[in-house]
């Protein structure tokens, strides 16, 4: 997971400027910050609850099924702003 967050981890602001409009980057960084935390921290009480829920993982293992099938058909919903191409100096 540490990999994955050092790799993917900054392509999440650098696609802000494609989603938002200039004057809503700051708050746009705010929300996605205040996502990662927020996740980081469900996370961390999710899993101490399916490690101490079951002895065979199973619950684990559908925990973690379901996250991903959830998130699969959200992926793609975002449209891209149109921006001009930019300027060379």
């Amino acid at each position: 997971m540490g990999m994955h967050s050092t790799l993917f981890g900054p392509l999440k602001f650098s696609v802000l400027p494609q989603y938002l409009r200039p004057g809503e980057l700051v708050g746009g960084n705010g929300l996605i910050e205040m996502g990662t935390f927020v996740s980081i921290i469900l996370g961390q009480v999710a899993g101490t609850v399916l490690v101490n829920a079951d002895d065979s993982r199973i619950s684990i293992v559908l925990a973690l099924l379901a996250c991903a099938l959830a998130g699969r058909p959200r992926r793609g919903r975002c449209r891209r702003r149109r921006r001009p191409p930019p300027r060379c100096r």
